[in-house]
């Protein structure tokens, strides 16, 4: 599992670690330190510590600003999310050298990831026996308003 390292992310993965674990199928979560603890304490129900097949990798990525969202930018790219996309970044090589070792000791490894953490994991192609999936983290709320706005006319 390879969550991208925001809270709505973190949980769902975290949640459907727990689903794949319980068909006895080890799970290696993969994030950073700070983001992991968050996940783990925030899980409601269950202690994801208790689960002997699920197993956390973290590891450290630089300190980042968490900048506010700019409400009136003329260019709607979330800007203040640069940071996070950069430091994730140094996720890349730790990933791709555990599931190195993984494939070696394993007949098949698949990933699931974010989808915001393709550039993370992007490498599994050089691993014979590794295949990926995306998974996309919407809140319902968002897909509410997307859906109710189709149809609508929009003021230019």
């Amino acid at each position: 599992m390879v969550p991208f390292i925001a809270q709505g992310h973190l949980n769902q993965l975290i949640h459907l670690s727990r689903l794949i674990s319980a068909y006895n199928l080890p799970v290696h979560f993969v994030c950073a330190p700070s983001h992991t603890r968050q996940a783990k304490l925030r899980v409601h129900g269950w202690d994801p510590l208790s689960i002997s097949n699920i197993h956390f990798h973290e590891f450290p990525i630089p300190a980042f600003p968490n900048h506010p969202p700019t409400p009136n930018a003329t260019l709607r790219f979330p800007n203040h999310f640069m940071p996070t996309f950069n430091a994730i970044m140094h996720l890349r090589e730790p990933f791709l050298k555990l599931l190195s070792d993984l494939s070696t000791k394993m007949k098949r490894v698949v990933i699931v990831h974010d989808y915001l953490m393709s550039s993370i994991v992007q490498d599994f192609v050089s691993v014979p026996n590794a295949e990926a999936y995306i998974v996309t983290c919407f809140k319902l709320v968002l897909l509410l308003l997307l859906f109710g706005s189709i149809g609508r006319k929009h003021k230019r």
